[in-house]
């Protein structure tokens, strides 16, 4: 009888034990997948309307996995669930934040190359006024020599 009880309370305890595990993997995995969201927002790869949508499904997988764990039992099928529905996040984040639209000084740039283009117009502009102000300069001294 003893050693029935002994068993049963060392196989309780690893499942106590065992449950806070696979939980603390999933809660880092979610931390990260938020890091991920908040970076794309400061960086302007994710425009505020996917953050948004990325937001809310972060919040449904938390939902889901709370629910799980309410009966007090986190079997591996429910743990399955939550890195299955984590792992088709973590690729609409990526996805999110490659999909050539970008936040630029607050105006939305939907294409990067856009965005690049603006870029090497002002520079194209900048080397013209350069080398206008040069051409303008070189012609003045030559009618002061003649």
């Amino acid at each position: 009888m003893k050693k029935g009880l002994t068993t049963a309370l060392a196989a309780a305890l690893a499942m106590a034990m065992a449950v806070p595990a696979f939980a603390g993997r999933i809660d880092h995995r979610q931390q990260n997948q938020q890091k991920r969201i908040h970076q794309g927002v400061r960086n302007g790869s994710l425009m505020p309307g996917e953050a948004a949508c990325l937001e809310r499904q972060q919040l449904r997988t938390e939902r889901m996995k709370h629910r799980f764990r309410g009966d007090g039992k986190f079997t591996r099928r429910e743990r399955a669930r939550v890195h299955h529905r984590l792992h088709h996040a973590s690729k609409h984040i990526w996805r999110a934040k490659h999909n050539r639209r970008a936040m630029h000084n607050g105006r939305a740039m939907h294409n990067r190359r856009a965005m690049h283009n603006r870029r090497a117009m002002h520079n194209r502009r900048a080397m013209y006024n350069r080398r206008a102000m040069h051409n303008r300069r070189a012609m003045h001294n030559r009618r002061g020599a003649w």
